[in-house]
């Protein structure tokens, strides 16, 4: 995956940086394995946070802002972030590392990602988190999170 965000960081576009998987296929076989069928819409092929118990109600709400822009289902997890659980601080940055990050490495950002993004920068600001939990979680939105 940062890999692949290296590439589009260089300037590659998805399109170059589809080309250069397959020429360097036989050098580094797992590119090979990449699905180029749907680059519109391409995100990890699996969800290791889907089994924390917040994570659905967290990506319920982030999909109500992000697809109708409806705020009130996410500005509702917000208050409850308050004194949120350690899986639910695992859940969010979860999520915005599965619909927002892994998504930049596949594809240019639309409008509504942009959107989304920054309205949950925004909304980080006013939750009760740790000032580095708040920092890495708007690096990872703004792309500016280094490898770890």
């Amino acid at each position: 995956m940062y890999f692949l965000r290296d590439l589009r960081q260089r300037d590659f576009s998805i399109d170059d940086v589809r080309r250069f998987c397959e020429t360097q296929k036989a050098i580094l076989p797992w590119l090979g394995t990449l699905n180029w069928e749907d680059i519109g819409e391409n995100r990890l092929p699996f969800n290791p946070y889907c089994d924390l118990p917040e994570y659905n109600e967290v990506e319920e709400s982030f999909m109500s802002y992000h697809g109708i822009n409806n705020k009130a289902s996410f500005q509702g997890l917000v208050q409850r972030m308050n004194k949120p659980t350690i899986t639910m601080k695992i859940s969010l940055i979860g999520l915005f590392f599965i619909r927002l990050h892994a998504t930049r490495a596949s594809r240019e950002w639309r409008h509504p990602d942009i959107q989304s993004a920054n309205f949950l920068a925004r909304e980080l600001m006013g939750m009760d988190l740790p000032v580095l939990y708040k920092i890495i979680a708007t690096n990872i939105l703004s792309n500016e999170q280094p490898l770890l």
